[in-house]
């Protein structure tokens, strides 16, 4: 036993000595190695300021590119002046349709349309412009011709800037790089540190000839675009040819707009909006309105926590949801978008929570109006109007003292 742990102590002893003999090695190796980079560095900076060349290389100003200039822009359609349409919304009459708002981001790059009254106006000046379109881009043509004149002698100025650039970017440098060589040939007759000068100053005028051969192709190749780009502007048929496409473009884009589902919606909405507008002031017409409980609300187990409504009337004899729809015949019996009749009773049960829980007694019905045509309404307890026809059927129900603002605030309070 005794014998076993003497040899184990042994053992112990001798991975010590390994360990620190190890440890010994690396710390050696490493302020060698220490040494001998100072060793380098040192004798580094001895050779370079032997060899020193500071003074023999010239400061080149290299340029970074052409600066291009900005042309003026000649694709700006001159469409034709409309007058400011827009009419303030009567006092109880908050907000406005959804799809209209939809409609008027699209055509946010179209200063001219924005201030049509409505859907109808706007297709209006759509189909005049579409109809004046030859007068549009004779009048185009002749802004951009004037444009042009402006602008011709200081372009022609230009284009013979730009041809002169690469050469004489190319002159300016390359005498300085002749310089250089000029003294590299004189040092290769010298001793030794002269040699070893040309050396290096070798390496240096070859790299800088290399450069100077790239910034030339890039010079040229800016240059080049930028010429051609004059050239168009110059160009009298390019010009024409571009105020047509642009022309063609904005009348697709506006035609595509008028012919969208969103403008479709929009007129449809814009038209129960005028109808409901005919309610007596004591009433109140919410447009686009987004509720969200604050809860889950189960209806038929669906549960439900937003909604979105296109109209909601609040009046005396109660308040009345209000979906409207402008569907084709095709769309309305193809089973696809989501059913109206289904879409207006979520909402309607959503705000009628809204009202129990705030303590507020107010009947609350659910309208489908329509401007197209509808899907089948099967069992759906939902009454079923033309937009035409919105305020004549809310006023014909019978007054029951409802609270008409604080219906109002209780469901703003709710709005997202």
């Amino acid at each position: 036993m005794a014998l076993a742990v003497v040899f184990f102590g042994f053992v112990i002893v001798a991975i010590i000595k390994l360990v620190v003999t190890i440890f010994i090695a690396i710390c050696m190796a490493a302020m060698g190695a220490a040494v001998a980079y100072g060793c380098y560095r040192l004798g580094r900076a001895w050779w370079d300021r032997k060899i020193g060349i500071e003074a023999e290389v010239p400061r080149i100003d290299w340029p970074t590119t052409v600066q291009r200039i900005a042309l003026p822009k000649l694709e700006i359609i001159p469409y034709p002046f409309f007058p400011d349409k827009r009419r303030p919304c009567p006092d109880h009459i908050i907000g406005t349709s959804g799809s209209w708002k939809d409609v008027l981001q699209m055509i946010e790059g179209f200063p001219a349309f924005k201030t049509a009254a409505g859907p109808s106006d706007l297709k209006q000046r759509v189909e005049t412009c579409r109809k004046e379109r030859e007068a549009i881009q004779a009048t185009a043509i002749q802004s951009a011709d004037k444009i042009t004149d402006e602008q011709r002698s200081q372009l022609e100025c230009r284009l013979i800037q730009l041809k002169a650039a690469p050469q004489a970017t190319e002159k300016r440098i390359s005498a300085q790089l002749n310089h250089m060589a000029w003294n590299m040939e004189r040092m290769k007759d010298g001793g030794f540190w002269d040699r070893r000068r040309a050396a290096r100053l070798n390496r240096i005028h070859s790299e800088n000839l290399i450069r100077l051969c790239k910034t030339i192709h890039d010079i040229k190749d800016v240059a080049r675009a930028e010429e051609q780009a004059i050239q168009e502007f110059l160009n009298p048929a390019t010009r024409a040819e571009r105020i047509k496409s642009q022309l063609d473009a904005d009348l697709q884009a506006l035609r595509g707009i008028i012919t969208s589902n969103q403008f479709a919606g929009a007129v449809a909405e814009v038209d129960a909006i005028d109808n409901l507008a005919r309610l007596p002031v004591d009433c109140r017409i919410i447009n686009d309105l987004k509720l969200e409980a604050p809860h889950y609300i189960h209806n038929r187990g669906q549960p439900i926590q937003s909604a979105q409504i296109d109209s909601l009337a609040i009046t005396p004899a109660g308040v009345f949801v209000i979906e409207v729809k402008n569907w084709s015949k095709k769309f309305a019996t193809s089973g696809e978008g989501f059913s109206p009749y289904v879409q207006v009773n979520r909402a309607s049960t959503l705000i009628r929570v809204i009202l129990q829980e705030a303590h507020i007694t107010a009947k609350v019905r659910s309208i489908v109006a329509a401007l197209g045509k509808l899907p089948e309404k099967g069992e759906a307890m939902v009454a079923v109007k033309g937009v035409h026809q919105l305020a004549g059927y809310i006023q014909w129900f019978q007054t029951a003292a409802v609270d008409v603002l604080a219906v109002a605030r209780e469901i703003e309070r709710q709005a997202q």
